[in-house]
């Protein structure tokens, strides 16, 4: 779950996926995953799937890619990409960094994650 800030304005769209992934090897795994995304007055409520690979540098490194496609309310599907990396400071805490484009609009995102 993760909430997002867009142009400047309060923490107000909140993104939930969940999915299940699939291990091919120690390093390697494919994943399938339902995201929901809700909506303000600016942008409307969302709901897709993405489908992708997730790959371990290290134990600590990891990069993932994927491909998405996003239904907005009275609005056409989106497809994307989105590839993002992590590196996990403790076993709670990881920053992470997406750069995620759709047909729409182009998003990069630093963060700090926290894992429960």
């Amino acid at each position: 779950m993760s909430s997002q800030s867009k142009n400047a304005e309060q923490f107000d769209l909140w993104q939930i996926d969940s999915g299940y992934a699939y291990s091919i090897s120690n390093d390697v795994e494919l994943y399938l995953s339902t995201r929901l995304t809700s909506g303000n007055e600016t942008q409307a409520a969302s709901r897709g799937m993405l489908s992708g690979v997730k790959y371990n540098l290290t134990p600590k490194m990891s990069l993932r890619s994927a491909v998405t496609a996003e239904k907005r309310i009275n609005q056409d599907a989106t497809v994307g990409l989105e590839v993002s990396s992590q590196f996990s400071v403790t076993e709670q805490v990881n920053f992470h960094a997406t750069v995620d484009y759709e047909d729409l609009e182009q998003i990069y995102q630093l963060g700090i994650g926290f894992r429960f």
